[in-house]
């Protein structure tokens, strides 16, 4: 489109007219523009937005030209210099500003020019070379163009998508090169294989997955889901990814994956932890264009609570640590053992809300395979597909969807072991207190505010008030120690009222270095045996 205006643009350009523009480059501008046939092509067959009308006379960081081959606004200073470089002519930024200003003054009240809202930031439709997919209809649609008589590409504004239930054409949507897979997508990309050199065996992508996921279709399906967020631009999903991995020459796979299908610099990798003590962490590296921020080689780091808190302002919307960025870019860790964090209750910072998790440590050793397979265009078309698909399946194409960590029962069974783990580290005090209990459980019912006035009690009787968690932080730890050493059945979740009869532990058995209250010396008369209470869970 640009080219063929740009040619149009030369055409009406006679020799001796072209010559007499030699007196000066300003003269030249003026000239190039003022002509009313020249300027009457250039603004006839580019499509101008105003990203703020406002801030119309701050001229050129407002003012974008749509590209409708590529379905994407680019700054217009873009066109501006190739219309220069056109005529081969030597100028200056000045001279850029100085056309600017011009096109500016007629830009805003010129008909066609499109008002920019905020740029697209949900999360169902994903830009590709080859048009628009739609994560909800799981459908790719082409972007439609229209020629007019001179043979110049126009934009289609009949062509309207569905965004929180209004209708908008793809300029209306706002999308920019950040938005933009440098790829075609390849929907139901049959699945590749190929011969190892060194074995007798057919390697596919499928059976890597399987073996760096310990060998469960589940981890697999959770792995695609995770690659497939991470191949949402420009939204935000209020979670950091944290991958655990081991010394592998599969290490780095997942993110090297998500470049080569953005394929552009809108994933910015390889930054060390070392970046969270900075004043200004990613200080001219991360900016509005970046999608990913990944920190690599953290190695199970012990992190204090400056840091700890930075990670939880990068995921928090309402952060200012990068000002400039909304939405953020998602962060995503890469480690060798879970980050330690310096938050023994897990209140401050609000990571256990925060990280979502990916453990890789049980991987397959043999499931080595040349970084250089995963750059095979089929291979990484279809990555790209089962990461849609799995994406799919998981959000439903909603337009907003974001991970809710808060309940953590929205992620699967192994992924909540993994967080627990991750958030929590080897939790030795939470470990010395089921040890504690044991003489007294048994198959039955526990109300989690007893266990709790046992927990902190024992922490007090010991000087180990540090060790005593936030109610609720408790609940999610005890539960999970407790289910790996007993099995739970049941988490609570309903009303119940509990008999001591049914109760899963047996207080005399305890011995007598905590003074028990009155709620437990005479249980049937508690609120627990009276009153049906939510916060309970089962020993099967």
């Amino acid at each position: 489109m640009i080219k063929d205006v740009i040619k149009e643009l030369k055409s009406s350009v006679s020799e001796r007219e072209y010559s007499e523009w030699e007196i000066s480059i300003q003269k030249y501008i003026e000239k190039l523009l003022h002509r009313e046939n020249i300027e009457d092509i250039l603004f006839e067959h580019v499509t101008f937005g105003i990203v703020d009308k406002n801030r119309i006379h701050m001229g050129l960081e407002n003012i974008m030209v749509y590209n409708p081959e590529k379905g994407y606004w680019e700054k217009a200073v873009y066109i501006l210099r190739l219309i220069l470089d056109a005529f081969h002519k030597e100028y200056t930024e000045r001279n850029v500003t100085e056309i600017a200003n011009i096109i500016c003054g007629k830009v805003n009240s010129l008909r066609g020019t499109i008002n920019l809202r905020k740029q697209y930031s949900g999360s169902r439709y994903l830009l590709y070379e080859n048009g628009i997919f739609d994560l909800k209809e799981m459908k790719l649609n082409p972007i439609k163009t229209i020629k007019d008589l001179s043979g110049i590409v126009g934009i289609d504004f009949g062509q309207k998508f569905d965004i929180n239930g209004e209708k908008l054409s793809v300029p209306e949507m706002f999308f920019t090169s950040k938005h933009m897979h440098m790829r075609d997508l390849m929907v139901d990309s049959p699945l590749p294989s190929f011969p190892i050199s060194t074995a007798n065996e057919i390697w596919t992508p499928h059976d890597w997955l399987l073996r760096t996921n310990d060998g469960k279709q589940e981890q697999v399906t959770y792995f695609l889901q995770l690659l497939g967020a991470m191949l949402v631009p420009n939204h935000f999903f209020e979670c950091f990814i944290e991958i655990n991995e081991k010394d592998t020459s599969d290490k780095n796979v997942l993110l090297s994956l998500v470049k080569e299908i953005y394929n552009n610099d809108s994933i910015k990798l390889n930054y060390k932890l070392s970046e969270l003590k900075r004043k200004k962490p990613f200080s001219g590296k991360v900016d509005a264009h970046t999608n990913i921020i990944g920190i690599s080689e953290a190695n199970g780091a012990v992190l204090s609570a400056k840091e700890t808190n930075l990670i939880s302002a990068l995921v928090n919307i309402e952060s200012m640590i990068l000002p400039g960025l909304n939405p953020l870019p998602l962060l995503v860790i890469e480690s060798e053992g879970w980050l330690k964090f310096n938050d023994v209750k897990n209140t401050v910072s609000g990571i256990n809300r925060r990280l979502l998790p990916l453990d890789l440590t049980e991987s397959d050793d043999k499931c080595h395979f040349p970084l250089s397979a995963f750059k095979n265009k089929e291979v990484i078309d279809w990555f790209n597909w089962q990461a849609l698909v799995a994406l799919h399946d998981l959000t439903e194409g909603n337009e907003n969807f974001i991970f809710e960590i808060d309940d953590i029962k929205t992620l699967p069974d192994f992924a909540r072991r993994w967080h627990f783990t991750a958030v929590n580290g080897d939790d030795e005090y939470m470990k010395h207190f089921i040890k504690y209990l044991t003489p007294a459980l048994h198959v039955g019912y526990l109300p989690i505010p007893l266990m709790y006035q046992l927990y902190s009690g024992l922490a007090r009787l010991e000087n180990r008030d540090e060790y005593i968690k936030s109610p609720k932080s408790f609940k999610d730890v005890f539960c999970t120690y407790l289910d790996e050493e007993y099995g739970i059945e049941n988490y609570g979740g309903t009303l119940r009222k509990i008999e001591e009869e049914e109760l899963g532990i047996d207080f005399s058995e305890l011995n007598n270095m905590i003074e028990l209250s009155k709620d437990i010396n005479e249980y049937r008369n508690s609120i627990y045996a009276k009153y049906p209470i939510p916060d309970w869970i089962q020993i099967k």
